[in-house]
């Protein structure tokens, strides 16, 4: 092939073929080397199939599944910055593909496409803890995009996948549409859990703590208090499972504390409120640092503080509320809901605050 002109007319195959050779071989023993050299010859493949030749997507396909298998085995937490231009550079041909016509030779793979955009965008989650507003709209696209074509036993994972998607857009915008579409999901797959043996499944107190957050969203817009005891329910079934050791357990537990907290506005009852207190204390706990906390835990925690200054009269309780408000606001980017949220209750508790301490000074 080092005897070939650059122009000769078939050196795209030529580049490809020997680069699908090096492909096959990094899989059988896992030389790295293999895969590099590979991953440099389908690029240069890649530039004699430019924008008008049919066959470009297909070349688009296989740098991408070579980009692929370059990050794959890493863990985000571990990549360095060569690694975040690989993934980058992965969805971009990822996108390019699916927006082209398919080649007429090759039966484009558009479900595995969909996969390597997909796993790029959540290496863009992991390594810089959250999406910009028009790549979570790209990723929920391909995720409804990719269970249209998904077999059933794909339901459960990229099913669930799209609805802690909606969620987060949920939480980012605050568009109703977006809960009501996640709570059937959540709804259907506990429903095929609960078939099956749910001690055995890896997510379920995943599922369960986005289940109770949905239908504490629902609650609010319908009042209806079935589904705060629906979530409650779902969630005392976890604990009796018993919640995994080894895992974060933030959301599963600001889940319960906040559906028990709205039962307690509700009926009164005090151990709802105590119950409450503690699961946000155990699972807020400043020293714990924990990556999973969000602005709207924050602000549901001070919120059971400043009621219970309201009811006790302690000035530590509304000390520490306005400590948590704070958080929040600077927790969330202003233009989300719980930003202006928590600026609104942090404005309120100082107010609170001043009068409490013109009082004492009279």
């Amino acid at each position: 092939m080092d005897l070939r002109p650059v122009g000769f007319p078939t050196l795209f195959l030529e580049l490809s073929k020997l680069a699908n050779t090096l492909k096959i071989r990094y899989d059988q023993r896992g030389d790295m080397r293999d895969l590099e050299e590979a991953m440099y010859l389908l690029r240069q493949a890649l530039e004699f199939v430019p924008v008008p030749h049919p066959d470009r997507p297909q070349y688009l396909f296989y740098l991408a599944e070579a980009l692929y298998s370059h990050i794959q085995p890493k863990r985000y937490e571990d990549f360095k910055e060569e690694d975040d231009v690989i993934a980058d550079e992965m969805a971009a041909l990822c996108r390019e593909a699916l927006e082209l016509p398919p080649p007429p030779k090759f039966p484009l793979n558009r479900l595995r496409l969909f996969d390597i955009l997909r796993a790029g965008l959540h290496a863009r989650i992991l390594r810089s803890g959250g999406l910009a507003s028009s790549e979570l709209d790209e990723l929920i696209s391909i995720y409804r995009e990719r269970v249209k074509f998904g077999p059933p036993s794909s339901f459960m994972k990229l099913h669930i996948e799209l609805a802690v998607f909606l969620f987060l857009r949920y939480d980012k915008r605050g568009e109703l549409r977006d809960n009501d579409e996640c709570l059937p999901i959540c709804r259907r797959a506990l429903g095929i859990l609960d078939e099956a043996n749910p001690m055995l499944h890896p997510i379920l107190h995943h599922l369960i703590s986005l289940f109770a957050r949905s239908l504490l969203v629902q609650f609010k817009k319908e009042g209806d208090p079935n589904d705060l005891e629906e979530g409650i329910s779902f969630s005392r079934k976890m604990i009796q499972i018993g919640l995994p050791p080894h895992v974060d357990q933030t959301e599963f537990l600001t889940g319960l504390a906040a559906l028990l907290f709205a039962r307690y506005k509700l009926t009164c009852n005090t151990s709802d409120f105590e119950e409450s207190l503690s699961l946000y204390k155990r699972a807020l706990d400043p020293d714990l640092n924990s990556s999973f906390i969000s602005a709207i835990m924050l602000n549901n925690y001070a919120d059971v503080l400043l009621a219970r200054f309201a009811k006790h009269g302690h000035r530590k309780d509304l000390d520490q509320s306005i400590s948590l408000y704070k958080r929040a606001s600077n927790k969330s980017h202003p233009s989300e809901p719980s930003h202006s949220v928590s600026l609104r209750k942090l404005n309120d508790a100082l107010g609170l605050r001043s009068v409490l301490d013109l009082d004492l000074a009279t």
